[in-house]
């Protein structure tokens, strides 16, 4: 079906871009840029402490008084700013926001209430709470009520510290009423400061809240495959190494292990494998052109987009460039296989272990990219002991790598846009 100017409808032509993109085989969040919330707890119960008092000869909260209070604690809250630099690692901006310091002196079963309520706040905190000074919390307020202080047998004291300077909220309960101050200045700082000097010592615990996602990237991996193996078998016409590479491949005593080793030098790239599958295979490969025209082979193009998402009121969706990779393996002549062998044996590529390899590094890394796929394809123990395969791949600069299982794409291709012309011909049949 075509519009009446004789194009695709926009539907059907997403729909053949994605088809010509492959399925998706992996996809994954990442957050980008995140905050959150963190406060520290510190507790201690029934120390000596000598605060200002309101009872002076010379004037309200000229002298002190030396009190044992049932309960102290002290409040410090932090907001985090975290974000993940291009090569994965986070990074954190932290944010003092302030620290309130507790002194009262309530009963058994109050002390167990007022804590119980104190803990489920903190625990209930979001990261939006941070926007303010001590999450917001401050005298007056839930869990620091009124109500709740004024069953304090000593004088309470609310102290909140921030940017440098503190306010003592004062509560004075009593047989003439309750009294309440404000103070900052010298009784605010003397006061604050005892409480503070009791609790240097005491070990903190931390409340920290579900980061909240601020911007995110989504990423999708795409994999378009085709196979022109069909039922053909290793007697078949196969792809011929180039002539300056170097093949060796020798069985091994069941057990026998002779190590690994690779190196370049000269531009030559030289691999030995004895560690797998009782066999050991010996390679030299220099930059070459290849011929894989009309080659059997198992190709897959593997592509990565991703889509940033920023939240909140002016969200904003923006999409990010994205890279591909294609990737062929052409089974070659195995030296080991007799040739009785090679015709009843059917052409195959160990697919899903390559698969399951790949899928397993895309879990494991902080960043995707297409070197993921090639490290996964030279991953030696993917790759069986019987049969071997040349592997290619062709990258989105016009650059080309080839080499011999599991030495995968080592060498440069001094004919990339031939070679690589053959791989995309499949693929885009």
């Amino acid at each position: 079906m075509r519009t009446p100017n004789g194009l695709l409808p926009l539907v059907l032509l997403a729909a053949s871009v994605a088809a010509a993109e492959g399925e998706t085989i992996y996809t994954r969040a990442d957050a980008s840029a995140a905050g959150a919330g963190e406060v520290r707890l510190r507790r201690a119960y029934t120390p000596r402490l000598e605060l200002p008092h309101e009872d002076c000869e010379e004037g309200t909260f000229s002298c002190v008084r030396d009190e044992v209070y049932g309960q102290l604690y002290r409040l410090d809250f932090f907001e985090d700013e975290i974000s993940r630099l291009p090569e994965g690692r986070a990074v954190t901006e932290r944010t003092d926001r302030g620290s309130l310091l507790i002194a009262v002196s309530l009963a058994t079963r109050e002390e167990a209430a007022f804590e119980s309520e104190l803990i489920a706040h903190l625990q209930s905190l979001g990261v939006p709470s941070f926007a303010d000074a001590t999450a917001g919390m401050a005298y007056g307020r839930i869990p620091l009520k009124q109500s709740t202080l004024v069953r304090s047998t000593l004088p309470v004291w609310v102290c909140r510290e921030e940017g440098g300077g503190v306010r003592a909220d004062m509560l004075f309960p009593g047989g003439a009423g309750v009294r309440s101050y404000s103070r900052t200045g010298d009784v605010a700082r003397r006061g604050c400061g005892e409480i503070d000097s009791a609790l240097e010592e005491v070990p903190a615990e931390t409340f920290r809240t579900m980061p909240e996602v601020r911007e995110q990237i989504l990423h999708e991996v795409l994999l378009r495959e085709i196979s022109t193996l069909g039922a053909q078998t290793w007697s078949a016409d196969l792809v011929r190494i180039p002539a300056s590479v170097t093949f060796e491949k020798t069985r091994l005593e069941p057990g026998k292990k002779t190590g690994g080793s690779r190196d370049r030098a000269d531009g030559v790239y030289r691999g030995k494998e004895g560690r797998y599958g009782d066999v050991e295979r010996k390679v030299r490969i220099p930059a070459a052109s290849l011929e894989l025209t009309a080659a059997p082979m198992w190709a897959g193009r593997w592509t990565f987009r991703a889509t940033r998402h920023a939240t909140g009121r002016d969200s904003v969706t923006t999409e990010l460039p994205q890279a591909s990779i294609d990737i062929a393996v052409l089974p070659i002549a195995d030296p080991t296989l007799a040739e009785s062998v090679r015709v009843a044996t059917s052409l195959s590529v160990p697919l899903r272990e390559l698969l399951d390899e790949t899928l397993s590094r895309f879990e494991r890394s902080a960043t995707l990219d297409p070197a993921l796929v090639t490290a996964a394809f030279a991953d030696p123990e993917r790759w069986p002991a019987a049969g071997d395969w040349m592997v290619v791949a062709c990258l989105d600069d016009g650059r080309a790598f080839y080499g011999i299982a599991p030495f995968a794409a080592v060498s440069p291709v001094s004919n990339p846009l031939e070679a690589c012309s053959a791989v995309a011909r499949e693929l885009d049949d």
